[in-house]
């Protein structure tokens, strides 16, 4: 229901849209329109929700302002005669009549309704939540009665239609009316096509006129049941087994449910060729949108061409059907409701076609993008290729020659790529990091065994535990050795690139460049070092290298670092930036920078804006900034928004809204507590799980070249019209309904797509922590790959989306002994810290214990802990850390120094304090080792829930500093359900910056809270996508606009 949809008058020129009404015949617009609006609010519910009980209805209903009076059921019951009439008028007026809604009111008689006097007009309710909160603003911005209503475009409500339960507010003009489906003739097509199945074939040749050319093999079109089949004409079989399935048997026509379509019982391909000589047609496959993840969301028209040929016999081919390539550079034609269209291209599974010989395919993974047409498919479309020439069964012949290794000119090729004499590779190691070394000898076997390389082995200085204190642990240094061994060359992972370290004048930057760069300043005799005297200091002339490959890559390092200088970076606007960490860690690739920001907490925006200095930052709603910037661009009056909370030498008011010609590129990790598993009250109307409709509404707004999104795993869990079956839980809808509808939002706005889970831990942060992340392109910008694991990590997890349809999205390799790096442990991300313990505010009476205390406070300094403080601990630009950075992250997270190094903790009461301090100095220890007396009720008393658990661990649990921290999330107490929070040297809990280490934030990020309030830095902390993960994908992007931009250097035309 859409309470305050404007009203317009049309004409033969122009549409007008009505305003407020004069005094002089308010009373009779009143009468006419109301109707109208009751009409369209009972409409609109019906559609969305042909479920919803009429009283369930009523009470959202009542809640509809109309002039300065909510709506009552009276205005429900004296508009029936108007509803029966707008029936009349609407092309699924049955499907509509059968509603809930509906038939209650055209069937059941009017109840007696008692008339009181009208109330005395009062204010019209604000659309805009007002913050009156007293207390923190922070919070306030989180309740729900403060929370405005979803703001879409129209282009975003229509998609959303029926899918979501909010009453959207829509900004923007009416969007274009599509002509009625009809039903009735599309089944009627159904039934015809399920009745062909069955009959016998009559095929016809006429060798004559039908041969592409006198004593060809290959026909320009054969003859079926009267029916011409042409090369390039999409056909239609029905469905065949798949994935080792029997075929699903086909109904009886007059079984066949009203709103069934063909997807539902056929296939689709194109004719690339027909051969008379083994009557059947070469073709290359479309799938159906209903087909994809999208399943049940996808637009009912919509083919998506894949990466599978086959062949397909002429008594099998069942009808055709009129299929359009589309231009997703061009504004969408409208498409007849018989007809298809397609415009982007998936990569499917092998598909085990029954009654058809083998089927082509390119290999058999599936990563789950939707990706632009390859240029020769295009082009093959358009007649520009023989027609025995089919593209994928090149590109499988290409993809099966490359599996074979061949011997090149002092190498071998294998799988696309060249690897010679003196050139780096890495190794599949059984565990942890791979292995690495240089190829000294290449052996190409003539039989069918597929040959071996010999390589130099290189060694890793951090893994060397003699290495002197001075000397940094950085997985990027290696040492050379005089080991070799033989691997076969299925081994390869991949080519990385070692220097000596003098060689290399600008380390620092050449090491950003690519996880796959490494130096070395030693060699030792073998990887087993027993002594550091043994190695020798290595000059550039030691290390002899590949030239060819050597050369291709310096010349990939001056290409990055002239585009960096050369090209602008990407404006980013980030709608739900938070304290902006994902556009942050983005930007240090240089092809980035995050020009404008939305966010609501205004804590967050400040430290963002103090961290960001040139950002924009709209301390405001982003429905209500989304709003502004849509009237702003339209030249439409803008009331101004004032800032959530504002400084008093600011100025009041937000910015001007950015445009869309200011923005390239959206950043959102749009808000995840509804998604997220430690979410105990989840609810089936939360408007927090809508605001996905508004991220996209920006999208569709802004039109940006490029999109990145984020959210927890549990996204992936988010079901659309669910119902609520209790105060936990929700039950029903569409499974993964959130995930379906943004890739389908994401495609009917012309992007590619490209979505998976990544573990942070893979990428160098020191925490465990899975997300799901989505990258899109626009049309004609590369999509840039999914950054592939450059840390090994412990936990065993496939990183797999299992789709509802019976499709596993794999597109993260996992495996263990790829990745280049060994993880970051704790005590590599925090062991430069400075240390403190929190005094005990109940000393010992135990004389040893107390001693010990004494003797521990000589090196580690005590802080009193007190509730009425905001923090505890070192604060300031002064703070000293505990040592000189001893590892590369560490190192990395001190390069520029920081005006509060903020290592602090929050307070608590003493009994809390005593606790914590209580729990024994070993990794692991937890509650259950306390003293009774400092027992809590909920791990003490056997009615508890963590009585009924078994007394699991965890609470008050100190952390491994040889291990990583578990996900670090917004409410980090000791007794929350991520509780273990203990420092891993000291007696108190982990620090603001501790904390933040654990993210990857560098130490220059400074934490800005009202009032100091830790507990605000740690929502702040633990909301953040993790710094090295957007930094990672940040890399890929610069990889595919580096690609882009030479390539369109070397095909740009100098003009003399």
């Amino acid at each position: 229901m859409i309470a305050h949809r404007p009203m317009y008058i049309e004409s033969e020129h122009a549409r007008y849209r009505l305003g407020a009404p004069s005094r002089d015949y308010r009373r009779e617009f009143r009468e006419f329109f109301l109707p109208h609006r009751v009409v369209q609010a009972i409409v609109s519910s019906a559609i969305r929700e042909p479920d919803l009980h009429y009283r369930d209805f009523l009470a959202n209903f009542s809640t509809i302002e109309f002039g300065n009076s909510r709506l009552s059921e009276q205005c429900l019951w004296d508009s029936v005669a108007e509803l029966r009439h707008a029936l009349e008028g609407i092309e699924n007026s049955r499907q509509l009549r059968a509603t809930n809604i509906i038939r209650h009111l055209l069937t059941e008689p009017a109840p007696v309704i008692l008339r009181f006097a009208e109330p005395r007009p009062r204010l019209q309710v604000p659309p805009v939540a007002v913050i009156t909160s007293k207390g923190s603003k922070d919070l306030a911005v989180l309740r729900r009665e403060n929370q405005n209503v979803t703001h879409v475009t129209p282009r975003i409500a229509k998609l959303a239609t029926g899918w979501f339960k909010e009453r959207l507010v829509v900004v923007g003009p009416p969007p274009r009316v599509d002509p009625g489906i009809p039903y009735d003739d599309l089944l009627k097509r159904v039934k015809e096509f399920v009745q062909r199945v069955s009959m016998r074939r009559e095929i016809r040749f006429r060798p004559a006129e039908q041969r592409i050319r006198p004593g060809s093999r290959w026909l320009k079109y054969i003859t079926i049941d009267g029916n011409n089949y042409a090369v390039g004409d999409t056909i239609v079989v029905a469905i065949g087994g798949e994935n080792h399935k029997r075929p699903p048997e086909l109904p009886d026509p007059e079984d066949i449910p009203k709103y069934a379509t063909l997807a539902d019982y056929f296939w689709f391909a194109k004719i690339i060729y027909i051969s008379d000589e083994f009557e059947n047609v070469h073709v290359e496959w479309f799938e159906h949108s209903t087909k994809t993840a999208m399943e049940q969301l996808g637009h009912p028209q919509e083919l998506f061409l894949t990466n599978i040929c086959s062949t397909v016999e002429f008594d099998v081919i069942v009808g055709k059907i009129s299929v359009q390539f589309v231009d997703p550079s061009k504004e969408m034609p409208l498409i007849a409701p018989f007809n298809y269209f397609y415009k982007l291209y998936i990569f499917r599974n092998f598909k085990d076609f029954t009654d058809m010989s083998a089927c082509r395919f390119i290999y058999n993974s599936l990563d789950g993008s939707f990706t632009e047409i390859p240029q020769e498919r295009l082009q093959h479309g358009q007649g520009q290729h023989p027609y025995d020439h089919c593209p994928v069964c090149l590109m499988v012949d290409e993809q099966e020659e490359a599996l074979i290794p061949h011997e090149i000119h002092r190498g071998v090729a294998w799988k696309g790529a060249k690897y010679h004499l003196r050139d780096f590779v890495m190794i599949k190691a059984q565990e942890g990091p791979c292995h690495i070394g240089q190829i000294t000898r290449v052996h190409i076997q003539q039989s069918d065994d597929e040959g071996w390389v010999r390589v130099r082995m290189f060694g890793r200085i951090s893994k060397l535990g003699l290495r002197p204190a001075e000397e940094l642990k950085d997985e990027r240094h290696l040492f050379v050795t005089q080991d070799k061994m033989d691997f076969p060359i299925s081994s390869i992972i991949g080519m990385c690139h070692v220097y000596v370290r003098a060689a290399v004048p600008e380390l620092k930057q050449w090491l950003e460049m690519s996880p796959y760069h490494f130096y070395a300043c030693y060699s030792f005799p073998s990887l087993d070092v027993t002594s550091w005297d043994d190695k020798h200091t290595l000059l550039p002339k030691d290390l002899l290298v590949c030239g060819y490959c050597t050369a291709e890559d310096l010349a990939e390092w001056t290409h990055n670092q002239e585009f960096v200088k050369k090209q602008k970076p990407l404006r980013a606007l980030d709608p739900f930036a938070g304290s902006g960490a994902f556009g942050l860690g983005l930007e240090e690739s240089g092809c980035i920078e995050v020009t404008h920001a939305v966010e609501i907490s205004p804590s967050a925006a400040k430290t963002l804006k103090v961290n960001s200095p040139k950002t924009v930052v709209y301390n405001q709603c982003s429905n209500l900034v989304l709003a502004a910037a849509i009237r702003s661009h339209a030249n439409l009056e803008v009331q101004r928004l004032e800032k959530i909370q504002a400084d008093i030498t600011e100025d009041p008011y937000i910015p001007a809204p950015p445009k869309p010609e200011e923005i390239d590129c959206i950043i959102a990790g749009f808000p995840c507590q509804p998604h997220s598993r430690l979410n105990m009250f989840v609810k089936a109307n939360d408007r927090k799980s809508n605001l996905i409709l508004n991220v996209l509404s920006w999208v569709d707004f802004m039109q940006p070249k490029y999109c990145f999104f984020e959210n927890v795993r549990g996204f992936l869990s988010f079901g659309l019209k669910v119902r609520q079956a209790g105060p936990y839980r929700v039950t029903g809808g569409i499974p993964m309904g959130g995930l379906k509808f943004l890739i389908r939002a994401m495609i009917d706005m012309n992007y590619q797509v490209r979505y998976g889970i990544l573990q942070a831990g893979h990428y160098g942060t020191p925490q465990t922590r899975v997300r799901f992340f989505m990258l899109a392109a626009k049309h004609g910008q590369p999509l840039p790959q999914l950054p592939q694991p450059t840390h090994t990590f412990p936990p065993v997890d496939a990183l797999g989306i299992d789709l509802p349809i019976g499709h596993h999205i794999r597109p993260i390799w996992t495996q263990t002994g790829y990745a280049p790096h060994q993880f970051v442990s704790i005590d590599d991300a925090i062991g430069d810290l400075p240390r403190f313990d929190w005094v005990n505010p109940r000393p010992p009476r135990d004389p040893a214990r107390r001693r010990a205390e004494r003797e521990r406070a000589q090196t580690i300094p005590l802080k009193k802990c007190k509730k009425d403080r905001p923090w505890c601990g070192y604060s300031g630009e002064n703070v000293e850390y505990e040592h000189e950075p001893t590892t590369a992250f560490q190192k990395w997270c001190r390069e520029e120094p920081s005006k509060d190094l903020q290592q602090y903790t929050r307070t608590y009461e003493a009994i809390k304090v005593e606790r914590v301090v209580s729990i024994p100095m070993r990794a692991g220890a937890d509650y259950r080792e306390l003293a009774g007396h400092l027992w809590e009720w909920h791990f003490a008393n056997p009615s508890s829930a963590i009585a009924r658990t078994g007394f699991k661990p965890g609470l008050y649990g100190r952390v491994n500093k040889n291990s990583y921290f578990q996900a670090t999330v917004t409410n980090v107490d000791p007794s929350a359900k991520q509780s273990r929070v203990l420092n891993p040297y000291c007696k108190r809990i982990v620090t603001v910056r501790e904390l933040a280490r654990s993210q990857g934030f560098p130490d220059k990020f400074v934490f800005h809270a009202e009032n100091d309030r830790v507990m605000t830095m740690h929502r702040q902390i633990g909301n953040a996508v993790p710094w090295p993960v957007a930094m990672a994908i940040g890399r890929e992007l610069k990889k595919v606009l580096v690609q882009k931009w030479l390539k369109e250097r070397e095909n740009a035309i100098i003009v003399d």
